[in-house]
């Protein structure tokens, strides 16, 4: 698909890594991002992204998941796309 390389990293945070933050740390920075670059927008896009995903499925996601201790967005963004 054409658009940002994001979008392809909101399926990789929910069902790849699944919340491991060491993980998905050594992917995105093998793939060309900077650790400067892993900030705290990250989550933020990436769950944008997911939510925006051709098979976006929050219900689900919420089901398979380990939910955040705070029922906001925010917080599940940093939670599901742990960097840290």
């Amino acid at each position: 698909m054409r658009g940002a390389m994001e979008y392809e990293f909101a399926a990789i945070g929910l069902f790849v890594s699944r919340g491991d933050a060491g993980f998905l740390r050594r992917l995105l920075i093998a793939y060309g991002y900077s650790p400067a670059q892993l900030d705290d927008a990250l989550p933020r896009r990436l769950l944008a992204y997911a939510l925006l995903h051709r098979y976006s499925d929050l219900r689900w996601w919420l089901e398979q998941l380990p939910p955040p201790s705070v029922p906001t967005l925010d917080a599940l963004a940093a939670h599901w796309w742990r960097l840290r």
